[in-house]
Order: structure tokens, then C-alpha cells, then sequence
């Protein structure tokens, strides 16, 4: 029998648009997620210094397109941040929460 080896999940918080989410990770991914997050609120302040956008829900849908698109260009060629991605889908399933809620 062969032992498995047991994934170490942290729990952590990350800000993104001035609010905190919670996620649990595998240890490794701290950094990247972290990273992540940081590149998510520097597009959201370009967005709202540069362009007329009033709420931060439409900037960070913006965003998320951005990003979604890059993941793609980059899955072509076979180069993938897997961590990035999980934190992009779980922006989108957010942002479909909130504008179900607001429709």
C-alpha cells in the first residue's frame, strides 16, 4: 500500500474592492493567490482612475473578462496558473450572485 500524501489546506483572507473573502487553499498557493488578488485590485484602480466607471461591480466584471481572456491566450500555448484560475472562477460565481440579486 502506498501512503498518500496529505495536501495542507490554510485558510486566508484576501481583499479585493475594499472587502475580505475568505479561502481555503493548499499551503503552496498562498503566494499566487496572494499575487492574484494584488493584480485584481490594481486593474480595479486603473479601471476607476482612467475611465468613467461607477461602481466597482462593473470594473471588476470588466476585469474578470481581462483576465479570463488572458487565461485562455496563455491555456493555448499550454502555460496555465492554475490558482489564478480557481480565484477567477470564484469571482465570476460572485458576481453572478450579486447581479441575480440586483436583477
Amino acid at each position: 500500500m502506498t501512503k498518500q500524501k496529505k495536501v495542507q489546506e490554510l485558510s486566508i483572507k484576501v481583499n479585493i474592492a475594499d472587502r475580505q473573502y475568505p479561502l481555503k487553499i493548499q499551503a503552496g498557493d498562498e503566494e499566487n493567490v496572494r499575487k492574484a488578488a494584488k493584480k485584481v485590485n490594481e486593474r480595479l484602480r486603473e479601471y476607476t482612475e482612467n475611465y468613467a466607471v461607477a461602481d466597482k461591480l462593473d470594473a471588476l466584471a470588466m476585469i474578470a473578462l481581462e483576465l479570463a481572456t488572458e487565461l485562455s491566450e496563455r491555456g493555448s500555448n499550454g502555460i496555465v496558473d492554475h490558482q489564478s484560475e480557481l480565484l477567477l472562477r470564484d469571482i465570476e460565481e460572485r458576481l453572478d450572485t450579486v447581479l441575480k440579486k440586483n436583477s
